[in-house]
């Protein structure tokens, strides 16, 4: 008899390979064309899942003020910040180019003040 399995863990081990897939295709881009991807699929993939929800809910309370527009604004904002922050850890080794050297070359700068 086949074993069954958890369709929770069947999902979840789906969408980790899909992801891993989709992060190894990226790597191979250029940097700056798969940094702006993984953004734009944030700010895609973001308002769909139902963590987006409580952003909303979190925003709502931190700033009653702002209008629902502005909330859902700031939502974008949240996910497009998840995803840079994603696309830094995955290429940190390319983002990182300081040189010591040449302090004043590369994304990575040292400014005189």
């Amino acid at each position: 008899m086949a074993r069954r399995v958890n369709n929770g863990t069947a999902v979840d081990w789906l969408v980790a390979k899909a992801s891993f897939g989709l992060l190894g295709a990226l790597r191979v881009l250029p940097l700056d064309l798969s940094v702006r991807g993984i953004i734009k699929i944030a700010r895609w993939l973001g308002p769909k899942l139902k963590r987006h929800r409580l952003v909303v809910y979190n925003l709502r309370q931190a700033f009653p003020e702002k209008t629902a527009p502005e909330i859902e604004a700031l939502a974008l904002k949240t996910w497009e910040q998840l995803g840079r922050m994603l696309s830094e850890y995955i290429f940190f080794h390319k983002l990182y180019d300081f040189d010591p050297a040449h302090p004043h070359q590369g994304r990575v700068t040292l400014r005189d003040e």
